[in-house]
C-alpha cells in the first residue's frame, strides 16, 4: 500500500483558508522563509496549521510532495487555474531551472 492508496479525492475533504490578509500574509512570509532556511531548490509543499490566535505554525515540509491527479498540490494549483498537465509542467521547469538546465 501506498499513501496514493489513502488519499481518495472522496474521502478528502478541502476548505478555501479565510483568516483575513494579514494571516495570509504571514503564511506567505512563512512560506517563503521556510524555503530559504531549508534551502529548497523548485518545488516543495509547505504545511501550516493557524491557531485561535492566528498565530502560523508549520507542521511539515514535503520536498517531493505527491503530484498524482488527487494530491493535495493539484488541488492547491487547480485553485490557481492551472490544470494537470500544465502543473506538471511547472513541476518539471521549476526543477530543470533550479539546477541551471533551463534559464
Amino acid at each position: 500500500m501506498t499513501i496514493d492508496d489513502n488519499l481518495v479525492q472522496s474521502e478528502i475533504g478541502y476548505r478555501r483558508f479565510d483568516r483575513g490578509p494579514e494571516v495570509g500574509r504571514e503564511l506567505v512570509a512563512s512560506a517563503l522563509a521556510v524555503f530559504e532556511v531549508l534551502e529548497l531548490g523548485a518545488f516543495a509543499r509547505i504545511d501550516f496549521r493557524v491557531d485561535a490566535e492566528d498565530q502560523v505554525w508549520v507542521i511539515d515540509v514535503g520536498v517531493s510532495p505527491g503530484t498524482a491527479r488527487h494530491s493535495s498540490a493539484t488541488y492547491s494549483v487547480a485553485q490557481l487555474g492551472f490544470d494537470h498537465a500544465s502543473f506538471l509542467r511547472i513541476v518539471v521547469a521549476s526543477t530543470l531551472a533550479s539546477r541551471g538546465v533551463l534559464s
